[in-house]
């Protein structure tokens, strides 16, 4: 278990090594694609009552909002994904610090974001 998560796999370096030897344009196309998806996700954050975004990435595909509610992680992604069928990842997950906090990605397309926050604010969140 140990080698197949905590490490890249040998052909997932072979990949990587192809990767790095493309014209920087592809490079700067995906930084750029996730900065939008980035700044989507915080700008429709900043409408969701129940997250707070303290300290804004800089240089990641992942947010990590506080629970305005003082919720504990678990029962409030559990209570999200009954009611609006939006799978977020508990802080607890990352330590005993990270409970308050969620898990966010954007490492998706802007129109599943755009779906995700809609049922959110549909369903009360």
């Amino acid at each position: 278990h140990v080698y197949t998560t905590l490490a890249a796999s040998t052909a997932n370096q072979y990949g990587a090594l192809e990767a790095l030897a493309l014209p920087r344009k592809y490079v700067d196309r995906m930084r750029n694609s996730y900065d939008e998806r980035r700044k989507l996700t915080l700008k429709l954050l900043q409408n969701t009552p129940s997250l707070h975004v303290e300290v804004e990435p800089e240089g990641a595909f992942y947010i990590l909002p506080r629970i305005a509610t003082k919720e504990k992680s678990t029962p409030f992604v559990h209570r999200m994904l009954q009611k609006a069928k939006v799978l977020m990842v508990p802080g607890n997950e990352f330590g005993r610090y990270g409970d308050g906090f969620v898990r966010i990605s954007y490492a998706t397309s802007k129109e599943k974001i755009k779906e995700a926050f809609e049922r959110l604010r549909e369903a009360g969140f």
